[in-house]
């Protein structure tokens, strides 16, 4: 922990013990008025006795508190801090896939599932988004750092490629590809 203004502490000890100093050595003198002659035994009754000595227990009491509270009030003044530098990581990179989903580009497509898949497994903090395409563009995914997510949708077109290419082998009008 570090104090924003150290110097508080230093010139606030010296100022609390020359206050103690001070309140210390002062003492009220008796002036004009009256003394009581014969006090002793007013002093010797037990309800003198207890009062005396509430009256200094309570007087220590306020003179602790009045300590704790200068000190409390100067470590605060000093503004005591923690400083802590953190080193984030920034990936600012956006990747985003326009795969073709043209009959011609099923068997490209199924081995690109397969390697994005790896692809994205290891990345960290980038965004990545899928778009197809055939005669109409379709976002299936936006950009987002949901990689699990991300390859859930690329299995699912890894299955409808699949099923694509499956149809389309045993139709009896086979495309030549």
């Amino acid at each position: 922990m570090e104090l924003k203004f150290p110097y508080a502490i230093t010139i606030g000890i010296p100022v609390i013990i020359l206050l103690a100093i001070l309140t210390y050595g002062v003492r009220k003198k008796f002036k004009k008025g009256r003394k009581v002659a014969n006090t002793e035994f007013i002093e010797n009754t037990p309800y003198f006795k207890r009062k005396l000595l509430e009256y200094r227990l309570c007087a220590v009491i306020v003179i602790v508190s009045l300590v704790l509270a200068l000190s409390l009030l100067m470590s605060l003044i000093a503004r005591p801090f923690r400083s802590k530098q953190t080193i984030t990581e920034v990936h600012n990179r956006d990747i985003f896939l326009c795969l073709d989903t043209s009959g011609s580009m099923f068997e490209v497509d199924l081995e690109v599932c397969d390697k994005l898949k790896e692809f994205v497994a290891g990345l960290h903090g980038e965004r990545f988004g899928i778009t197809i395409f055939n005669s109409e563009t379709v976002t299936l995914v936006p950009l987002t750092t949901d990689y699990d997510y991300i390859i859930e949708v690329l299995d699912q077109i890894k299955e409808a490629c699949k099923l694509a290419l499956d149809c389309l082998y045993q139709s009896p009008w086979r495309w030549t590809l």
